[in-house]
């Protein structure tokens, strides 16, 4: 009977110490933009997006990747579908590490985007932004101060231009919007 005891405790800790070890190295922070196309890497890191994916914390959530920050002050997170495309996910991003959000961006399967800027860090949102696809007949609509009525409309073709311009009606048409019928 002691014997069997002795085992039960060997294997009981030995199973442990693995789940421990285990867990350690899964849990710990990796860069998780290696997965990323070599394109994709070289745009994120001139545009200095999403730079606390290169040191992140990941888990699986159901049908779900979530991503956070290994520093705990970032308020910043990625949620992403598993699927091939990673779509559909949620961006929140907290730029300067304030605790406080500056930005959400969220994309579904047929790549529509609507994001959402804190620019001046007050916890409202100041703008935000609907892009209906990337194919070249797609469309892009902003409202730089959220009162619904004064909205710019860019299609994608113009778009780099239109962000290079900071949406100077050159590229883009100012509109009224007065909602739908």
């Amino acid at each position: 009977m002691r014997t069997k005891v002795v085992w039960f405790l060997v294997g009981f800790v030995a199973s442990w110490l693995t789940w421990a070890v285990v867990s350690a190295v899964r849990d710990r922070p990796r860069d998780y933009t290696q997965d990323w196309p070599e394109s994709l890497r070289k745009i994120m890191a001139e545009e200095d997006v999403v730079q606390w994916l290169r040191h992140s914390n990941g888990r699986r959530v159901g049908n779900y990747r979530v991503f956070t920050p290994a520093k705990s002050s970032d308020a910043s997170a990625l949620v992403q579908s598993r699927n091939a495309n990673g779509l559909p996910a949620i961006t929140i991003l907290d730029d300067n590490a304030d605790g406080k959000l500056d930005s959400v961006l969220v994309v579904d399967s047929a790549y529509h985007q609507f994001s959402f800027v804190d620019g001046n860090a007050d916890g409202l949102f100041d703008s935000c932004e609907y892009t209906t696809g990337v194919d070249p007949d797609s469309m892009t609509f902003r409202d730089d101060d959220m009162d619904g009525q004064k909205v710019r409309a860019c299609s994608s073709t113009w778009l780099s231009q239109a962000w290079q311009a900071d949406w100077q009606p050159t590229h883009c048409v100012a509109a009224t919007y007065h909602g739908f019928s």
